[in-house]
């Protein structure tokens, strides 16, 4: 297909499935709807969604017993239920639905209440928003809402409190390296021998800072999920599915050609930045211009307030290997070559996947690369 071919479709399919500037109902009738449908179920998630040409909110309900979600196809248009279902709630997926229903009781807002509170603190409207769902992170109940964009906002469903995320050090999400080394260190111990760390976030908790530590089996691919909080500690095993699997594979191949350590990483991110604090320490490996790189990244706040991404070969001793700062730059969502910008290259990769299981350009992760994927790749076309 030529370039100018690829634009022409890209400028056809936008029309088709661009998010819609108004809505008859809202995100709040939606709820409504749904929970008199299923008075019995709790409301999970709501999304905006455009099928030809006609908008609509898919919202989810889940059951008492943590096993079936109930669907509901609602026409933005009139509030008219045009079509519904039911899907079983798989694991690992259970896990997080249990915790939220676990959770749910605490509540003190409601959807209408956060997408109110994310928007004051994007400057952005309901029409903006692709999906408003309940999540159950570090032992916090939470309405991750995101954007059209891809842009994702976290907020409290008890304190109203917006979340800062892990990807960018803050005031509100970040420790002294010491500290993180630590609780990294806790975690270790709580998972057991032979446990690969290969991923740690931070989120500023009511009673204090909450740390998620992510270990992997390199035998089997298996994964804990080590949550800490003051002295409490939680662990969950299970088999990861969709990209997070596809992580763990990636690192997992690499688990043999690590030698810098998650304390040595961190003593070093000490020394170089001096009285700096820092969130999201990781191992990332990735294939670039056909070279598997596999390195220690992490997200540093300096004692003169400047946020970076710092990253170290884990592969090579530490002051041998190319060690990188720069600004932090969030990953453009539908960026699906790395390249920086998304264009048609990214459409046509996206295209060869349509209606498949393929987390890579899952970008709304619902489970299937769709219109809801495609809506978001147009809308950061450029």
């Amino acid at each position: 297909m030529a370039q100018s071919s690829r634009i022409v479709v890209a400028v056809a399919l936008s029309a088709l499935c661009a998010a819609p500037s108004m809505a008859d109902i809202s995100f709040g009738d939606a709820a409504a709807i749904a929970r008199a449908a299923y008075p019995t179920a709790s409301l999970f998630g709501i999304r905006a969604r455009v099928q030809n040409g006609v908008p609509f909110f898919a919202t989810k309900n889940i059951n008492a017993f943590n096993t079936l979600f109930f669907g509901l196809k609602i026409q933005m248009s009139d509030g008219a239920i045009v079509g519904d279902g039911l899907e079983e709630i798989l694991p690992p997926n259970d896990l997080e639905t249990a915790a939220v229903l676990e959770r749910l009781p605490e509540a003190v807002l409601d959807f209408t209440d956060a997408l109110a509170i994310s928007n004051a603190s994007t400057n952005r409207s309901d029409a903006e928003v692709s999906r408003v769902t309940l999540a159950s992170e570090l032992f916090m109940l939470l309405f991750n809402v995101r954007y059209s964009d891809g842009v994702d906002v976290l907020v409290d469903a008890i304190t109203g409190q917006v979340v800062d995320h892990g990807d960018v050090a803050t005031p509100k999400n970040s420790v002294l390296p010491a500290t993180l080394a630590d609780t990294i260190d806790a975690a270790c111990d709580a998972a057991g021998a032979n446990w690969f760390v290969f991923s740690s976030s931070l989120l500023a908790h009511p009673d204090g800072m909450a740390t998620a530590v992510l270990l992997l089996d390199p035998l089997n691919g298996r994964v804990k999920d080590v949550s800490l909080l003051n002295e409490t500690v939680e662990v969950v095993q299970f088999i990861p599915v969709g990209h997070l699997a596809e992580v763990v594979e990636e690192v997992r191949s690499a688990v043999p050609s690590v030698v810098v350590t998650h304390r040595a990483f961190l003593e070093h991110v000490a020394a170089t930045f001096p009285d700096c604090v820092c969130t999201g320490a990781g191992v990332q490996s990735r294939l670039r211009n056909g070279v598997v790189r596999t390195r220690w990244t992490i997200a540093v706040l300096t004692a003169q307030g400047q946020q970076l991404e710092y990253s170290v070969d884990a592969t090579l001793p530490l002051g041998i290997g190319l060690a990188l700062a720069q600004f932090p730059t969030p990953p453009i969502v539908g960026d699906l070559d790395g390249d920086g910008h998304v264009l048609a290259n990214d459409l046509v990769e996206l295209l060869s996947t349509y209606r498949m299981n393929y987390p890579p350009h899952d970008l709304d992760r619902d489970g299937t690369v769709s219109g809801g994927d495609l809506a978001i790749l147009l809308g950061n076309w450029g």
